[in-house]
């Protein structure tokens, strides 16, 4: 993976043509049957402006052997889901939202399954691509509870077909959340056609864009029960 990195020079200039935002809005609802009204915070989303239309996908659907239960579903002190978290930070980048996994997580929202079931998360990616719901993807864990808004909208502002999150040249990058463009669809069947599906060897075919991470803690994922009570503890200890 090359070391190109990307900083808040190289930022895009955000618009806030707010007559487009509303007619963009009432299309997704449109698209994706929605009955609730957005909210100000997928408004707000709508007033950045892209290099190409952006969709947002929650990855879910794993085994979780070591957590011992679905991890979208792990509940927080406040009574919200670990999934609810990762969903409100992607509605501060885009309205647009889909589920990779089960129809039952949050029916309200689009999905897209597996094509090729029990691959990981390569084989969600594959489908997602293939899709048709976008050209450019932000792909979020369902896992990861400390993310932010900010931090997910400078992977969105990267012109590249795939950008993540690296320290410095030379260390491995942090293969999730991505931004990768639907132009890859390609590479991507490649890889989970080859015998190593990882993510961290699709990041070996592409010349991925580096972009500095937020601190480390909010790039933590949550794997085991005694992490999620530590960071539930976190949190109710402020």
């Amino acid at each position: 993976m090359a070391d190109r990195t990307m900083d808040a020079s190289n930022h895009r200039p955000h618009s806030r043509a707010v007559g487009p935002v509303l007619l963009n809005s009432t299309l997704i609802v449109s698209r994706s049957h929605r009955t609730s009204p957005i909210s100000c915070m997928e408004l707000l989303a709508g007033m950045h402006s892209y290099p190409e239309p952006l969709v947002a996908a929650v990855l879910t659907g794993g085994t979780s052997r070591r957590m011992g239960q679905a991890k979208h579903d792990l509940r927080c002190p406040d009574g919200r889901r670990l999934i609810d978290l990762v969903v409100d930070a992607c509605r501060g980048v885009t309205t647009q939202i889909v589920i990779c996994g089960p129809p039952d997580i949050l029916p309200d929202r689009p999905h897209v399954e597996d094509r090729v079931p029990g691959q990981g998360p390569l084989a969600a990616i594959e489908a997602l691509l293939a899709s048709g719901h976008g050209t450019r993807y932000l792909v979020v864990p369902c896992d990861m509870p400390a993310l932010a808004s900010d931090d997910l909208r400078r992977l969105a502002d990267a012109d590249h077909d795939l950008a993540v999150f690296r320290e410095q040249a030379g260390d491995p990058p942090h293969s999730l959340p991505m931004l990768i463009a639907s132009g890859l669809s390609a590479t991507v069947s490649a890889r989970l056609a080859s015998d190593d599906r990882s993510l961290q060897g699709l990041l070996q075919d592409v010349d991925a864009i580096r972009v500095e991470p937020p601190p480390a803690r909010r790039l933590r994922n949550i794997n085991t029960p005694e992490e999620w009570a530590e960071w539930c503890g976190s949190r109710t200890d402020g």
